[in-house]
């Protein structure tokens, strides 16, 4: 679900635990850091030098510089704006001049979003734990992936009720879930 839904289920006693993008603080909710998440760019390799052609080598170093201006060509798949992956991708697009990018598509579903952008339909925004743990090596190799400025990373947590007893598999979860990602990557 969606971070909003996930805190309003979470405050309203309808789940044990979650793990979402939550706010600094929730009232009656503890709050623990699981993993730093990282929003990147992605893009087609193929696509971006059709796209850019004899200026790619140019691009490409500015995008590394965090010079996205040159989106203004290139079209976009899109998260939408009451997702994290969105408002950052809406941000960059905003903070580089855009004012009216190339949109092909916007959605909640970012793994969606990320495989329209494998297939070379559009830049994309997207967590990076999602690229890594989506993509073959083969799909990574034929991608570019930019990263964005520290605004483009945040903490994801873990939440669960304050209650006078911790339900023992909550603590067992979240120790085997922060082992899990630690191994993964």
């Amino acid at each position: 679900g969606a971070n909003d839904s996930l805190c309003r289920l979470l405050q309203q006693g309808k789940l044990d635990l979650a793990v979402a993008d939550f706010p600094e603080t929730l009232p009656k909710i503890q709050l623990q850091q699981f993993y730093r998440e990282e929003i990147v760019l992605m893009i087609r390799r193929s696509l971006f030098e059709e796209m850019f052609r004899e200026k790619a080598s140019e691009c490409e170093r500015q995008f590394r510089a965090g010079d996205f201006r040159a989106l203004k060509e290139c079209p976009l798949v899109l998260g939408s704006m009451e997702d994290i992956d969105g408002r950052i991708g809406y941000s960059v697009l905003k903070n580089a001049g855009i004012q009216q990018p190339k949109i092909r598509a916007v959605s909640h579903n970012v793994g969606m979003l990320l495989e329209l952008c494998v297939q070379g339909a559009g830049a994309c925004f997207c967590p990076e734990i999602l690229v890594k743990s989506f993509l073959t090596e083969q799909q990574y190799r034929e991608m570019m992936v930019f990263r964005l400025s520290d605004e483009a990373s945040y903490w994801i947590k873990f939440g669960y009720r304050s209650e006078s007893y911790q339900w023992s598999v909550i603590n067992t979860f979240m120790r085997c879930a922060r082992d899990g990602i630690n191994h993964s990557f």
